[in-house]
């Protein structure tokens, strides 16, 4: 699955990665490997690309929902409503906020340039 913005496409690759593409030579321009399972989700802004890594069995000590700017370089982890909870849903743009709802029911709001938590809504 691939997602093209600003000359750049984004492709999840078969080891579970990312890379970017120019959109226009198709040459590689940045691969990155994912940083605890295998991503999932790729969403594309215009400042990079939010990523989703498997929720399941991904370490607790890191946010498993980042975003890695067009040469693939970490830029934000999104923050937790819980240091024990992961982002299991997938992630969306409403209203310019990122939207993702996590393992333990919590349906969170997050700024797009920070990562922060702008509102949570507990589902259960």
């Amino acid at each position: 699955m691939s997602f093209p913005i600003a000359g750049r496409t984004y492709e999840i690759t078969d080891d579970g990665g990312v890379r970017v593409i120019d959109a226009h030579t198709g040459t590689v321009l940045a691969t990155r490997g994912a940083t605890g399972t295998a991503i999932v989700q790729l969403l594309p802004l215009a400042s990079g690309v939010v990523v989703r890594e498997n929720y399941y069995r991904h370490p607790r000590a890191t946010s498993n929902l980042y975003l890695l700017d067009p040469e693939l370089r970490e830029v934000w982890r999104a923050e937790r409503p819980a240091a024990s909870d992961v982002y299991s849903g997938a992630i969306s743009l409403h209203y310019g906020r990122l939207r993702c709802f996590t393992w333990e029911c919590w349906d969170c709001e997050l700024d797009p340039d920070s990562g922060r938590i702008l509102g949570k809504v507990f589902t259960k």
